[in-house]
């Protein structure tokens, strides 16, 4: 059986349970692996449906501060840690991470995040001017399907 089809009949609470043991052991083992930097990603996200915010902070400063990670994916952490920061009441040290990423290949993705963060701060002309960035920069982006 494969992995992926044995995490999937397992209980909600079970499988992120394997999922954070198997993240960590591939960090672990493969530490400057895209793989490890996956994991980490996949790691954050089931400690912020868990509820733990300082766990999933943890795994997108680990992939943020690699000297292996490559731009991609620590615009990509930078963008989560960010929304996270904001979301919990650091929204300064959050859109600080946001802006970190809002010039490379998420430029755009940035931009809307900071949008939102701005947005829920009640800055709402700021926001509103983030927004229109944002779809000014995605205006020659081509949506695969699938």
């Amino acid at each position: 059986m494969l992995l992926l089809e044995h995490l999937e009949e397992e209980s909600p609470a079970l499988r992120r349970l394997n999922v954070l043991e198997y993240g960590e052991q591939l960090k672990r083992e493969y530490p400057t692996s895209t793989y490890a930097k996956f994991a980490a990603l996949h790691m954050a996200k089931e400690y912020v449906q868990a509820g733990q915010r300082e766990d999933a902070e943890e795994q997108l400063r680990w992939i943020i501060n690699s000297s292996s990670t490559n731009e991609e994916l620590r615009d990509l952490a930078s963008i989560r840690l960010g929304r996270l920061l904001a979301h919990a009441g650091n929204v300064d040290e959050g859109l600080t991470f946001i802006d970190k990423a809002s010039e490379g290949v998420f430029k755009s993705i940035g931009l809307a995040a900071r949008a939102d963060v701005l947005w829920s701060g009640g800055q709402r002309e700021d926001a509103l001017a983030a927004y229109n960035r944002a779809l000014e920069e995605s205006a020659g982006l081509v949506l695969l399907p699938g």
